[in-house]
């Protein structure tokens, strides 16, 4: 595991995760919320939101948040 250097987003801010509903947006001034990189096989990471505990995961309908619990298929990222 690692944690990933917080980076900011196309709108100079840096990518937190909503409380309330897991939702990841470029809200934040400052670095406030890590995530961790977790290596899943050939090819296939997870990433842990550090503030949750959840797996980011992507939807087919473009929504991304932390909300998974496991990580499952739609939470694993290809590189």
């Amino acid at each position: 595991m690692a944690v990933v250097d917080r980076r900011k987003g196309n709108n100079g801010k840096y990518v937190t995760v909503d409380a309330a509903d897991g939702s990841l947006n470029a809200v934040s001034v400052q670095p406030l919320q890590p995530f961790i990189i977790e290596l899943r096989g050939h090819c296939k990471l997870a990433l842990r939101a550090a503030s949750n505990g959840c797996y980011v995961r992507g939807e087919q309908n473009g929504t991304v948040s932390a909300t998974a619990v496991e990580p499952v298929k739609s939470a694993l990222w290809e590189y």
